[in-house]
């Protein structure tokens, strides 16, 4: 089977989201054909890696996005650099689906589900997305937590009803093939669904 992973987050040395756009990928590779494409940021550790260990089945392609966004788009808003690298990276990922015959893309980093990509437009290949978190709200218990930064989660909840929205006007979900949950309250928020 021939496999896009769409890893914003990709890099063999690192932990969390790194790991995960990383691993994925890494054992897909043993059974399976995979490109994988990342931010240009991640260029270094992957070919540093690449350099003492040999993978097969496995290519890389890195995209940039423009410095203003990168200094524009930070904190609660990083989500707006996420959706200008998917903006960018779509075109690649077009190319690569026709001339490579992908079967499935798989958008597994950026995590968060304020920044799922159009990956789903791409025609003759399966859309699966996620692991997707970033729906939880701050459990009253833990309320105390946030002394001194109420605004910000306001801010980030009203974001998240925004961005919830917008993704069931443009049918962005729809187009999900398939689609992989972080948590149970990321899962509720963006299905309405319990379960």
């Amino acid at each position: 089977m021939n496999i896009l992973y769409i890893a914003y987050s990709c890099n063999p040395f690192a932990g969390s989201e790194d790991k995960i756009g990383w691993c994925v990928p890494y054992e897909s590779s043993k059974t399976n054909r995979v490109y994988v494409i990342t931010k240009e940021e991640q260029r270094e550790p992957v070919e540093k890696y690449l350099q003492s260990h040999t993978l097969e089945n496995i290519e890389f392609y890195f995209v940039d996005i423009p410095n203003f966004y990168k200094k524009i788009f930070r904190g609660f808003m990083y989500s707006g650099r996420l959706n200008v690298w998917n903006r960018r990276a779509f075109p690649l990922a077009k190319k690569i689906c026709v001339d490579k015959k992908i079967d499935i893309i798989h958008q597994i980093t950026p995590i968060e589900f304020r920044a799922i990509g159009d990956y789903g437009k791409i025609e003759k290949a399966k859309f699966v997305c996620g692991p997707l978190g970033g729906g939880e709200s701050l459990p009253k218990g833990l309320k105390d937590y946030a002394k001194g930064h109420e605004m910000i989660e306001i801010v980030r909840a009203g974001i998240n009803r925004w961005y919830r929205f917008k993704l069931r006007v443009t049918g962005k979900l729809n187009r999900c093939d398939y689609i992989m949950f972080a948590n149970k309250e990321t899962q509720e928020f963006l299905t309405g669904r319990q379960g």
